[in-house]
């Protein structure tokens, strides 16, 4: 059905609780908080006459009441606000207008954090550029980073994550270094890890891929060599990245471990050398965990991606024996139950996209809310904390419609960062 169909246009006369409604016009006309809800009571028809509002637009499969019947003898509804409706609409005026400049305030807070992803990736970039030139300098660039990073992780006691555009194309590592590093970084601050612990931890997981700048890119697209050579050759890249290494003494052997073995398993099934749980140490193991979960997010093919929730579920369902069972939980609990990123279904049958997440409160994320009537830099970002309005679902990527997902998360690829 067209969105045009869907559509059913009723005059105020016909209004009753229960009907799922669209008000037309400025969002700025009304004193409601969205320009699309389901009724719940007599005096918000009131409001919406006293606003001068004579039609709306109904969806009735989303309402729970049938608009009533009107005859052409029926006069038409006019509402004279009297002392206490006019109180209720000032009230839901304020209320509107406070939650206007927390929203405000809100992103501004987004703004800073997609600032500062920004300059964390610039910084990635910049030491990946110079790392086979210029390693020693590189290195030092990679410890200044790690150390204001795991910092930061450790003194906050209430850790928040933030949804950060993130403009990386299939073979870019910087964004991925950066993900798998970050990501790392909140296992092990979950589990416990000492500063010395998160530094290597975190070194490990921004540089466990720098074997592949040896790998010319063309590889990956050049349609002579086959596809079991390719992998050979791509394989050696945890080999490629300690020749890099070898001339960087900050870089200590347990760092370098867990580069040599990010693609390793608990349960053997890893390469290149099919190390089991008793095998590998715990930087290993968190990095191969969180650069699995970047592979689904991320794969080579996107028809295949998977939203974060998506990705936590199926690590969970069909390969948590591949990883070790603290870690995994660890990785679960700190990501939420919906992850920033994750499409969802609210319970005024609206759906959004989760933006940000607090480790206090896993269950009330701050949800932008897809409304087309609505300019998306308008777009409402409601505290699932402190609205009436609760999560029914979180939506895989195939079942959000495509204008949600545009207005939405524009950019098809984001990653998570810590408020710092």
């Amino acid at each position: 059905m067209s969105k045009k169909n869907s559509r059913t246009k009723l005059l105020i006369e016909q209004l009753q609780p229960g009907i799922f409604i669209e008000i037309p016009g400025k969002w700025s006309a009304h004193p409601f908080i969205f320009n699309k809800f389901r009724l719940a009571s007599q005096q918000q028809i009131e409001i919406l006459t006293s606003c001068g509002i004579g039609f709306v637009y109904a969806d009735l499969a989303k309402s729970t009441a049938a608009p009533l019947t009107i005859t052409d003898e029926q006069p038409l509804c006019v509402v004279a606000p009297d002392d206490e409706l006019s109180d209720h609409i000032q009230r839901l005026q304020q209320q509107k207008q406070a939650k206007i400049e927390a929203m405000q305030r809100y992103r501004r807070t987004l703004k800073k954090c997609q600032e500062s992803y920004k300059s964390a990736l610039a910084q990635v970039r910049s030491l990946s550029n110079k790392l086979q030139s210029r390693p020693l300098e590189s290195v030092a660039q990679a410890h200044e980073l790690i150390s204001e990073l795991a910092c930061a992780l450790l003194e906050e006691d209430d850790l928040v994550l933030h949804l950060v555009s993130d403009d990386r194309d299939d073979h870019d590592l910087h964004h991925h270094s950066l993900s798998v590093c970050v990501l790392s970084l909140l296992v092990g601050k979950y589990i416990g890890l000492d500063s010395k612990a998160m530094t290597e931890l975190g070194l490990a997981g921004l540089l466990h891929d720098i074997g592949k700048l040896k790998i010319p890119a063309q590889l990956y697209s050049n349609k002579t060599i086959g596809n079991e050579q390719r992998n050979h050759i791509i394989r050696q890249h945890p080999a490629y990245a300690l020749e890099i290494l070898k001339l960087c003494p900050s870089i200590n052997e347990n760092i370098k471990s867990a580069i040599a073995q990010h693609h390793e398993f608990a349960d053997g099934s890893g390469y290149p050398n099919k190390l089991t749980r008793a095998q590998l140490d715990d930087s290993s193991l968190i990095v191969s965990l969180v650069n699995y979960y970047e592979k689904l997010r991320f794969p080579y093919n996107n028809d295949k991606a998977k939203s974060p929730a998506q990705a936590l579920s199926y690590l969970f369902k069909h390969h948590r024996e591949r990883f070790d069972p603290v870690h995994l939980a660890a990785f679960i609990k700190t990501m939420g139950v919906y992850p920033p990123g994750t499409f969802v279904a609210l319970s005024n049958e609206q759906v959004g996209i989760v933006i940000t997440v607090t480790a206090s409160n896993l269950l009330a994320p701050q949800v932008m809310v897809f409304d087309e009537t609505v300019p998306r830099n308008d777009a409402a970002i409601i505290d699932i904390a402190t609205e009436d309005i609760s999560i029914e679902k979180a939506i895989s990527l195939e079942n959000v419609a495509p204008e949600a997902r545009q207005y939405l998360c524009p950019i098809a690829k984001t990653s998570i960062y810590i408020g710092i």
